[in-house]
């Protein structure tokens, strides 16, 4: 990618270090941003065997800094708001400025295997799904959908949005990907 339509700016991604974060991380360092992963897991790509094979590094954060730009990554709850706003603090002081956020935290009734290796210490590579109608929703799988859909969007959002009102805005940009 010859284009460095994003060089000088500072893109953050939660939930970067597989899946979609990842595409979205690897196109904007390939524009020449300077990339910041939030991710509870940097090493969940590790857990499912079909990204391990499609990452060229170790980590997403190692594959942006061969495309050339600065890059950083944080392990992070962002349903806890305290350590969303530290984080952002932590990227803005070293980056520079958050000129792009993409909040691409989200998730059904799974929990993820990156998850249940670490909580349980087992090997399994599978996520478990659960399934069920809507009415027999247990408080619980409510409570997980609205935290990993809502809440850590609405905690990103709250907390980059003074850095970026600071230096005068967010990059308004048309989807890339």
């Amino acid at each position: 990618m010859s284009e460095q339509n994003l060089a000088g700016k500072a893109a953050l991604i939660t939930v970067g270090a597989h899946g979609l974060g990842r595409g979205y991380a690897l196109r904007l360092a390939g524009l020449g941003a300077d990339i910041a992963i939030i991710d509870r897991n940097l090493k969940a790509a590790d857990v499912y065997e079909f990204e391990k094979e499609l990452m060229t590094a170790d980590s997403v954060m190692a594959e942006c800094q061969a495309l050339g730009v600065q890059n950083m990554g944080l392990e992070v709850d962002l349903t806890e708001r305290a350590a969303t706003e530290k984080s952002m603090a932590e990227i803005s002081a070293e980056l520079g400025s958050i000129d792009i956020a993409v909040s691409n935290a989200g998730g059904g009734t799974v929990v993820f295997a990156d998850e249940r290796d670490a909580s349980t210490g087992a090997n399994d590579t599978q996520d478990l799904v659960t399934t069920g109608l809507p009415s027999d929703t247990s408080e619980e799988m409510l409570t997980r959908v609205l935290d990993i859909n809502v809440k850590t969007c609405m905690n990103t959002c709250m907390a980059v949005a003074p850095y970026m009102k600071k230096q005068g805005g967010g990059c308004k940009l048309p989807l890339l990907v």
